[in-house]
Formats: C-alpha cells, structure tokens, sequence
C-alpha cells in the first residue's frame, strides 16, 4: 500500500507491534491494492504431466533398386544443396535478429528471476495493474484500469542498482530467517537479488527511526507519545471532524457494524487515531524500514551500547533489552516476507511501498503481515487502503477477528496496538463522540 501520513501500527496476523504516531506532511498517495482472495500468501503451483505411452511406431521397409537408386542421385545431390543454402540463410537471419533484438546487458539477479517467473508465474488479476499504478494500491488490489499485463518482480528489480551490502552473506542469520519465510516462492539467489538492492539502503530519515527503535528508553518514550496524543487527538474538534465523518460514511459505517458487529464509534475513534481520518499516512519507505530493522538493528543497538545508551537512568537494561530487539527483528522478517509474497503474487514494486517510519501502510495502519484482515468495503472486487470504504470495512473485521465481540472492545484494540495509553485513548474518543450527539 503506498502512502500516506501518520503513525503507523506493528502488529502481525494474530499478535502485535510496538506502533508509533509521529505525524508527517499531508500526502494523498494512493495504496496497493489486491484482488480479494482467501489468502494473502502466494501459494505455488505445480502441475502433474501425464505420461503417454503410444507404443513403438513400425516403420515400413521400402525396397530400391540399383537401378532407381542411381538415377535418383543427382536430384538428390540437388535437393542437398538446396537444403543446404536454405539453412545458411535462416541461421543468418537468426544471428540478425538476436543480435538487434537487445543490446542492454542482463544481469545475473534479473536472469535468475526471470528464470524462476517464466517455470511459476504470479496469478494475474482479472484486471492487472498498469506500470503506472500507484504502488499502494497495487499492494491490496488489481488496477481496476486498464488490460495491459503488470510488470513482473523482475522488471522493477531492473530498475534498481546492486546494493553496497551483501545481506545473504554479511548477515546469513537474519537472511536465512526470512529465506525460511520465502521458500516456498524464491530460491536463496532470487531472494538475496531482490534485497541486495540499493533501494534497501538506509537513508538519515530511515537510521534516525531505527536508533528509536532499538533504544533502550524507545519504549517508555512510545508511552508518552501516545500519552501526549490524547489531548491532540481527542477534543472539540477532532470530535466535530469524526461527527461529520460519520454523516458522510453513515452507509458504510453502517454496513461494517451490521456486518462484523463493531460499534460504529470504535471504528471512527480508531480511523481518528490511526490516521486522522486519512490526512497522514506516512512517507518512509516501508522496504527500507523491514530491511533495516531485519539486518541492522542489531548492529544499531551495538552501537547505542558503545555510546553509553544503557547508562542513563530509568532506561531498559541491556538484559532485557536484547531479547526485545530479536523480537523485532522477527517480526521485520513476518511483514518483509509478506510485503514480498504479495508483490510477486501482484506484481506490483515492492521497493515504491510508502507508509509509517514503523512500517504502517494506509488509512488504517496495517502492516503487510495483517493483510489477511483486510477487507472490500466498496463492493468492487478489491481492497484498497486508501478507499475510505474499505478501510472502514478492514478495521471493523480486524477488531471483529480479534474476539471484539465476544472478549471486548479494549482486549481488541489492544491487539490493534498493545500500549495501554492507546488503548485508552482510542476508548476515550468513542465515548467523547457518543457524549457530543453520534446516535445511529
């Protein structure tokens, strides 16, 4: 999903992130897209070739004579000779073309790609996405545009220069971690062509984020950002903007709680919180932010050691520290994989993704390993995060997939984002919109 604006949230199909909510600039990018199945994963495709046993073939004898055979010679020396000139001809022309076909030079990351997508294709959309797509939408769904076919993975790889890093062998660990995750659909060399790209080189903006991250006072800090969102997020105003929200999705909000059972208030407080009802959607690199959080986090957090980070006081010790960076880690690797199982399976550019400095994508802040709660609010055949309806329908379902109705609506919002003061304060705007007059 391309993006946006905002926080952004960490969390997996079943589990969470740590999330953050460091507003940006104002972007209208559009999201990836996909056409709606029932599985996110790329599943492979194997078909069993029937052997067909036709038997041995006789062959008639047919007899000459001495005679017929020598008077036959020379029309055969002719017909040789005109076979002969027949096949310099074509073996000339082959050369021709071959040679003035193409003259750029194929490199052994783009030849082993292309190799593996011409034995398994990615299943098309009904309506494949155009190279011009936004890369958010294509993400979730087909272009809705157009018949031409997407662009494969290994076209956009083309695009993009070698990286300076070698992953698969300056950090085999990290890399065989994800390799597991992908196996299924890369082989090991497809797999490090694809990272060992420059566009998972990080940047100032992307390291800054990572030192966040993997500090060691990150999650105390994280606390009091949620803490301080409260009175930013939750007043007269932001109040009035979800009232008027509310008259102008009424229909859908509608639909998704008739449809998942979640209140229509919760949906509106969690669209509030998440992206401020779209305006922020992030504008990092959500590739960037996998790779590095997967193959340098450690390192990072070397360094903060270096620097004295853990001397401070009322920071995490080092102790517990190192289990939660392996943990991260981890759950870099989940949502790197599915970032790139969906973008082969919808041949859309993984490397283009924009979302949260978390990793957040859309209008409901999902991560691509929670893709599977992602939902077609519009009727049309796809979910786009960026589509108002479909975020609406997509949070609904997530909440409802996570025992909203059976266990509650803060043991749900706490699988969306496990901070208590988020948890919190997304509670205390449900409320503060009923108490203003929402009535449905």
């Amino acid at each position: 999903m391309d993006l946006k604006k905002g926080g952004g949230l960490l969390k997996k199909p079943g589990g969470t992130a740590e999330k953050s909510h460091q507003v940006p600039q104002e972007t209208n990018k559009p999201t990836p897209s996909f056409k709606k199945t029932g599985q996110t994963a790329l599943s492979g495709a194997y078909k069993d070739v029937a052997k067909l046993d036709t038997g041995t073939p006789k062959i008639p004898i047919q007899r000459y004579s001495r005679e017929s055979t020598f008077n036959d010679s020379s029309a055969g020396q002719n017909r040789n000779k005109l076979f002969l000139a027949i096949a310099v001809v074509a073996g000339m022309i082959l050369f021709f073309v071959i040679y003035n076909l193409d003259d750029r030079p194929v490199s052994d990351d783009s030849r082993a790609l292309a190799e593996r997508e011409t034995k398994n294709p990615a299943a098309p959309s009904s309506q494949p996405a155009p190279e011009t797509e936004s890369p958010s939408r294509a993400l979730t769904g087909g272009s809705g545009t157009g018949n031409a076919p997407a662009p494969s993975l290994n076209t956009y790889m083309s695009r993009y220069q070698r990286s300076s890093v070698d992953y698969a062998s300056t950090y085999p660990e990290e890399f065989s971690m994800l390799y597991e995750m992908l196996k299924d659909v890369f082989s090991r060399e497809e797999l490090a062509a694809i990272v060992n790209k420059d566009a998972a080189e990080l940047d100032s903006a992307h390291k800054e984020k990572m030192r966040f991250v993997a500090a060691p006072n990150s999650l105390k800090k994280q606390k009091q950002q949620h803490k301080d969102y409260i009175p930013i997020l939750v007043n007269d105003k932001t109040v009035q903007e979800g009232l008027s929200f509310f008259n102008e999705y009424r229909d859908t909000l509608k639909r998704a709680m008739n449809t998942t059972g979640v209140k229509i208030e919760d949906i509106i407080a969690v669209i509030n919180w998440e992206s401020k009802f779209g305006k922020y959607r992030g504008e990092y690199s959500v590739f960037k932010v996998f790779v590095g959080n997967l193959f340098h986090l450690s390192e990072i957090e070397e360094q903060l050691y270096q620097e004295g980070a853990y001397d401070k006081e009322n920071v995490m010790s080092r102790e517990k520290a190192l289990p939660r960076i392996q943990k991260l880690k981890k759950r870099a690797a989940e949502n790197l994989a599915a970032l790139l199982r969906l973008s082969r399976e919808k041949s859309f550019n993984p490397y283009e993704i924009k979302g949260s400095w978390a990793g957040a994508i859309g209008i409901p802040q999902f991560m691509p390993a929670s893709m599977v709660y992602a939902a077609d609010g519009s009727g049309d055949g796809e979910i786009d995060l960026n589509n108002m309806d479909d975020a609406i329908f997509s949070i609904a379902n997530f909440l409802k997939e996570h025992e909203y109705n059976t266990k509650g609506t803060k043991f749900a919002l706490a699988r969306y984002n496990p901070e208590k003061m988020y948890v919190e304060g997304v509670s205390l705007y449900s409320q503060k919109i009923l108490d203003a007059g929402l009535t449905y």
